[in-house]
């Protein structure tokens, strides 16, 4: 190996080491995010960088949320209780409430996903295809139907998808218009 060779490959490795020295310095006596002391650690770092990002406005507003899905835990007259599964997926944004307590008025639709047959989803989505050669805009059909249900047909266990007319986000008690009961 030639000499130079050498002391170039030296000489690139130092600088490397002094880059990482020099960047590791800077960057921990600049850090714009602080912990106080005794607050909850990592969980208050995060809290407080998700603030500001949010504060920065880098991040959309989220839209209004009008349906939850959960798990039905308890049934008492015309009310459900769900322990909601999080109404976004983005890990920025509030899960919302786990626990959900859910009105259900006599005007509430209670649906039942129930699967079609291969030869009725056959027919439909030779429909949609026709409509759609023809240039008429459709929405495509679903495997699934909606089959009316009675409140009293929810049982304790049932996953359920509940919508209302306002923003559910945050809300720990909710009033459904409609309610799809999936089995």
């Amino acid at each position: 190996m030639h000499p130079t060779k050498g002391l170039w490959i030296l000489l690139i490795i130092a600088a490397l080491a002094g880059f990482f020295v020099i960047g590791f310095t800077v960057g921990s006596s600049t850090s714009t995010v602080s912990v106080a002391p005794g607050s909850a650690g990592y969980q208050a770092g995060y809290d407080a960088a998700r603030q500001k990002l949010k504060d920065s406005g880098a991040l959309p507003t989220p839209a209004e949320i009008k349906t939850v899905t959960g798990i039905v835990t308890v049934i008492a007259g015309a009310n459900l209780t769900i322990q909601a599964y999080p109404v976004s997926a983005n890990p920025l944004e509030p899960a919302g409430p786990e626990v959900r307590t859910v009105t259900v008025s006599d005007a509430a639709a209670i649906v039942e996903l129930v699967p079609l047959s291969d030869i009725e989803f056959r027919v439909a989505l030779a429909a949609f295809n026709k409509q759609t050669i023809a240039g008429k805009q459709m929405t495509p059909p679903t495997p699934f139907r909606e089959a009316s249900l009675k409140l009293s047909d929810v049982r304790v266990g049932s996953t359920i998808t509940v919508t209302s007319a306002t923003d559910i986000r945050d809300a720990a008690s909710i009033t459904a218009t409609k309610i799809t009961v999936s089995r």
